[in-house]
């Protein structure tokens, strides 16, 4: 929060990427490290979206790790 110049408090937001959804508090940071641990995924983001007001759902974006290929004969 920052005090504005008329005296009243703004409130900024949070600052530890925890975000809201459906009742349930969840810490983004700590999504991306479990998909990573995956084999095939080589990058993860996550971040929660509203396509309607007040329809707010999680969003995951992976890159997959390129198949490696097979040594020809």
């Amino acid at each position: 929060m920052r005090w504005q110049s008329d005296g009243s408090l703004e409130f900024l937001g949070r600052f530890d990427h925890q975000v809201k959804v459906r009742g349930y508090r969840i810490e983004l940071e700590r999504s991306k490290p479990r998909w990573r641990s995956m084999k095939r995924v080589e990058q993860a983001w996550c971040w929660r979206d509203e396509d309607q007001p007040g329809e707010k759902r999680l969003v995951g974006y992976l890159v997959m790790k390129e198949a490696e290929e097979k040594a020809s004969m």
